[in-house]
């Protein structure tokens, strides 16, 4: 485990922490922030390819088909 330290996939600086800010941030993520998400998906979609990947599946779809262009 990594608390308190950098994971290797983490940026320089950024500790694993678990704090109530986080967990808020999580307990209220489809409630606030997904919302906002979306919204800027939509709102930027005519300027911006935008590609949304919901399974498993549709991101190994997605890399095969990155690997073959």
């Amino acid at each position: 485990m990594y608390l308190k330290a950098a994971r290797p996939d983490m940026a320089e600086g950024c500790e694993e922490k678990l704090d109530l800010e986080f967990v808020s941030w999580v307990w209220n993520y489809s409630k606030i922030t997904r919302p906002r998400v979306l919204g800027a998906m939509r709102d930027n979609s005519e300027r911006k390819q935008i590609i949304r990947l919901r399974s498993r599946s549709d991101v190994e779809s997605f890399l095969q088909s990155m690997v073959r262009t």
